[in-house]
Order: structure tokens, then C-alpha cells, then sequence
């Protein structure tokens, strides 16, 4: 009980952009001695397999969902009975190598905004560090539409596993997406890490990419 409670749950004083409001999921019918609330952390409710409550006039959320929403990764370290939080810090460059059709000339720079119908090959360059070391991490790319949608992925297989090196960090280089910007608005590219324990993969670095 008392790992469960630790790992799932945390006590937040205060976090910027998090709101409380009173509400009674179906959780409460067998603790009828808790108060429930309803959280919302920049405008996403925020949900867990235990509901946030209040307790002797303090506010208990989900840690796990909170951290994943913040971008953290969790993990619970048994030997040591505590919960281990973790904020990667990922450095993406995209590079933009489409063929310019006027001269036949690659054009290579950084580039954010786009032409509707243009065509793109988005080479993406990332490195992360601030992670366990000797480990691996499950990883991915994605581009996203305006209306969003994933439109791209820039690995072949759904689990892709990079291994921290002495310095708790990793590199991916050389990726490369090829296709059309067909829809107007903002395009995002989102790099994701699968949380410990976890199915889910938590974003950790987006770059956004504006069609006019």
C-alpha cells in the first residue's frame, strides 16, 4: 500500500497553471471519507487510476500523470523505496533539405516556415541528456499535422531504444522525413520518450513548423 500511494501520489502546494475545481468521480463511492477535486494543468484534466482528492485540507494528485503531462519521466527505484523524477533535456536541430526546382540546387538550413505544397526533407538531428545512465530509452519522432494527426514518423519501428552513455545522455542523428506540407497552420514535430513502468510516451522537446 505504501509503494502505491508513493509511486501514484504527490503533494503539491502550488504549480503554475494548475487549477482545482470541486467534482465526485466514481472513485469516491468506496471512499466516502475523501474529498474529491477535479485538476486541470494548462487546460488538460488530469486523470490517474487514482483520482486527485483532499485530505485534511491538502490538495493529492497523481504524480505520474502530472510529471508525464510536465514533460518528467517517473520511475521507482526499489532498492532505495522512493520515487526518482527525472527532466530530459533534448537539443533538436531540423534542417530542411528539399530540392529547389528554379536553379536544381539543394537548399540545407534551418528552416520553420513553409509554402503550402511545398515539399520538405526534414533531416532531424537531437541529442538528450539528463537521463539515467546505462539505460535504454524507447523513443520517437513525429510530425504532426494542423489538425493533428501523425503524418510522419522517422523511425521504421515503433520501439527504437538509444542506451545513455557515461554521461547520462544520448545522440540520434540523421533522420530524415520526405513529403508535402498539403494543409495550412502549424505543423509539430515532437520528440517522445516512453515513461518508466509505463505504455506511455511523454513529450519532451516540440519544434513547430508553420505552413502560410
Amino acid at each position: 500500500m505504501k509503494r502505491k500511494v508513493v509511486v501514484l501520489l504527490v503533494l503539491l502546494l502550488s504549480i503554475t497553471a494548475l487549477s482545482v475545481y470541486a467534482a465526485v468521480p466514481l472513485f469516491f463511492e468506496k471512499h466516502k471519507d475523501l474529498e474529491s477535486v477535479r485538476v486541470t494543468l494548462n487546460g488538460n484534466l488530469i486523470t490517474g487510476d487514482v483520482p486527485p482528492f483532499i485530505i485534511e485540507g491538502r490538495t493529492v494528485i497523481p504524480l505520474r500523470e502530472v510529471s508525464q503531462e510536465l514533460g518528467l519521466l517517473v520511475q521507482w527505484n526499489q532498492k532505495k523505496d522512493q520515487v526518482q523524477i527525472y527532466k530530459p533535456s533534448v537539443n533538436m536541430v531540423v534542417i530542411n533539405e528539399a530540392l529547389n526546382r528554379d536553379n536544381n540546387k539543394t537548399i540545407v538550413e534551418p528552416q520553420r516556415t513553409f509554402k503550402q505544397g511545398a515539399e520538405y526533407q526534414l533531416v532531424i538531428y537531437a541529442e538528450v541528456d539528463h537521463v539515467p545512465t546505462s539505460q535504454s530509452f524507447d523513443s520517437k519522432i513525429v510530425l504532426v499535422s494542423p489538425k493533428g494527426e501523425e503524418v510522419h514518423s522517422f523511425f521504421k519501428n515503433d520501439s527504437n531504444y538509444f542506451s545513455t552513455n557515461k554521461n547520462s545522455s544520448f545522440k540520434v542523428r540523421n533522420l530524415v522525413a520526405k513529403g508535402t506540407f498539403t494543409e495550412l497552420g502549424d505543423y509539430k514535430l515532437l520528440f517522445k520518450m516512453k515513461d518508466f513502468d509505463s505504455s506511455n510516451y511523454v513529450t519532451l522537446a516540440e519544434k513547430v513548423l508553420t505552413v502560410e
